[in-house]
């Protein structure tokens, strides 16, 4: 998860579109944390079955960043539903299974914790799930032997 503030981008309606160096996502689950869970430590052929990934379109208002582009490929190859779409104001639509992400080349996929005053618990599959989008680019070279974190 990030440890740091960052800068929120958003668009004149106050949309949020990326951050000051990675791209935005909010996450929706559409099945149990527990039936993911299981699925990423059982290495399913379609572990992310049951997740939707909702990122700002790149129309020009937003970059459509090489990891970003990677994901959404990844993210619908492993079975999520990913849909680029102006997403909702922060702090107006979420539940207990909505949470949010940062996505870049060197932070991978990064979980974050609070907007504003808005705070998000992470699923019991985050960790999972890092591990999980970390392997998958580093099988696409997209970081060969070096970790970004290291």
């Amino acid at each position: 998860s990030l440890r740091c503030d960052e800068l929120l981008l958003c668009d004149l309606e106050g949309y949020p579109l990326e951050s000051s160096h990675s791209n935005f996502w909010r996450l929706e689950r559409l099945a149990h944390e527990e039936s993911i869970l299981l699925k990423l430590q059982r290495r399913e052929l379609a572990p992310l079955r049951g997740l939707r990934w909702f990122t700002p379109e790149a129309n020009g208002s937003c970059l459509p960043g090489i990891t970003r582009s990677i994901l959404i490929d990844l993210f619908r190859k492993y079975g999520a539903e990913v849909i680029e779409t102006k997403l909702p104001l922060v702090g107006t639509t979420e539940t207990e299974r909505t949470t949010y992400y940062l996505s870049s080349t060197l932070k991978s996929l990064s979980w974050i914790r609070e907007i504003d005053d808005h705070q998000f618990t992470a699923p019991r599959f985050n960790h999972h799930l890092l591990q999980w989008v970390e392997v998958r680019l580093r099988e696409l070279s997209l970081w060969g032997d070096v970790h970004p974190s290291k």
